[in-house]
């Protein structure tokens, strides 16, 4: 039986055999790309040794030198080197050494045990693939500390005051991919894209830091222009409190990320009900996030754990080589001190008395704790409270006196009520407007730019 297919058939049949052969092309690409690239990062910096590579975070020490990592290994571990890249010997396995170290914090005794043939102050240069560590020349990451953001061929080349690095590391943190150094600690949140059921995909991700302050989604697409809606997949409230929403406009449904990293938002439960955030943020608002209250010691005083008020200082503050203990003792003895704060880091031992403060401005700040006085009432001194005559007791005085005091202490708590009021109303009105002052400047710039670009196109063309 002879089968003839007309002209219209072909193209069809054609067609159809190449979108076949196109599908197959695909298919073998997104799957060997996704075999290479997309890993599951557990990193297990303090039991494993094995050699070659699994989902599993290794450190090991190689016999084989070689300055570059393999492009499939990228933000999987950093390249240790006991020799300078300019070193002759460098590629002589029997005169230099390399360790391939994972994300995590390592001290002497660690590196001693997990690294073989590791000594001491014997690291000269270091190949990040991608990552960032802090050096550190003491134990257990004390001592001197430097930050590295790029590979260094020699570490001569950094030094700390008159000091150089080249081997002088005893511990070391190595930050994982999109952590925040030390220094940026509480300066900005970190968003990040590109979450799979896997984690993050690091090769691919992009990261969005911001300040404290309210992001629209009119904002966000003007501070990043390639920042693409229902994207974020991934939160690092870098100790602020950040507030997603579902709507371009900060409101509707939200939820709120204050503590701990987020390192998959497919993995949030809210009680809102909508248990995957994943690619659903349009608006964002970052705010401070206030210390912890701690139990104090000393009577009389509200206590906030590594934190810090700024401004309403005394005058001649910060006082120091002062303890905690000595600094709260000059606040009680000093007229009208309401607070302190006290600052200890590497022994600093600074005293800030205050006498102003508002609560609700207290800041995360490493190695300091902030004093509060609990609510006292003040009788103002220009009041004069009648006195029956000298020989009576001054128990009497303050009996017979009691609705005048009584009166007095209502009116001290009610100014001092309406003026906190009236603070935060300014406050915000004050913040609101310096954003849309912003926003406004902002948009006046890109109206210039976009007239000086047609400007020097048309005197072009």
């Amino acid at each position: 039986m002879n089968i003839t297919l007309s002209e219209k058939q072909v193209i069809l049949l054609e067609i159809i055999i190449v979108v076949l052969i196109i599908c197959i092309i695909y298919y073998n690409y997104n799957y060997n790309y996704n075999y290479n690239y997309n890993y599951s990062y557990e990193y297990n910096s303090s039991s494993s040794t094995k050699e070659g590579f699994s989902t599993n975070c290794i450190v090991k020490t190689n016999d084989t030198i070689d300055w570059n990592i393999d492009n499939k290994d990228y933000r999987k571990y950093i390249r240790l080197f006991k020799l300078c890249k300019s070193d002759p010997d460098f590629n002589d396995n029997t005169k230099n050494i390399s360790y391939d170290v994972c994300p995590g914090t390592y001290t002497k005794s660690q590196l001693v045990t997990l690294l073989k043939n590791y000594e001491d102050d014997t690291v000269s240069s270091i190949n990040l693939n991608g990552l960032k560590v802090v050096l550190y020349d003491g134990d257990d990451l004390t001592g001197d500390n430097v930050e590295l953001l790029k590979d260094s061929d020699c570490l001569d080349s950094k030094s700390l005051g008159i000091r150089k690095w080249i081997k002088n590391m005893s511990s070391i943190k190595i930050l994982k991919p999109f952590e925040m150094l030390p220094t940026e600690t509480g300066k900005y949140a970190r968003l990040i894209t590109n979450c799979t059921t896997e984690g993050i995909d690091y090769k691919t991700a992009s990261k969005f830091d911001l300040p404290i302050g309210n992001y629209p989604l009119s904002k966000l697409k003007r501070m990043f222009p390639h920042f693409k809606e229902n994207s974020i997949s991934s939160v690092n409230p870098n100790q602020l409190k950040v507030t997603l929403y579902m709507t371009p406009d900060l409101t509707g449904e939200n939820i709120v990320i204050e503590e701990e990293p987020v390192n998959c938002l497919l993995n949030i439960n809210t009680e809102l009900g909508n248990s995957n955030w994943n690619n659903q943020t349009l608006s964002v608002k970052v705010e401070s996030s206030p210390p912890p209250k701690i139990d104090s010691i000393y009577k009389g005083y509200q206590v906030y754990e590594n934190g810090d008020i700024l401004g309403g200082d005394f005058a001649g503050s910060p006082f120091n080589n002062i303890l905690e203990e000595e600094c709260v003792r000059k606040c009680e003895n000093t007229d009208g001190c309401i607070g302190l704060s006290h600052y200890k880091n590497n022994n600093m031992n600074q005293c800030w008395l205050k006498n102003k403060l508002d609560e609700s401005n207290v800041n995360i700040h490493e190695g300091s704790n902030t004093f509060i006085k609990n609510s006292q009432t003040v009788i103002p001194t220009t009041t004069t409270i009648p006195v029956k005559n000298d020989s009576e007791k001054i128990n009497d005085v303050l009996t017979s006196n009691y609705n005048i005091i009584a009166d007095i202490s209502e009116q001290v708590d009610k100014t001092i009520i309406n003026n906190t009021k009236e603070k935060n109303i300014i406050n915000k009105m004050t913040g609101k407007r310096k954003e849309e002052l912003i926003d406004d400047i902002i948009y006046d710039l890109e109206k210039l730019t976009h007239q000086m670009n047609l400007d020097l196109y048309t005197r072009k063309y």
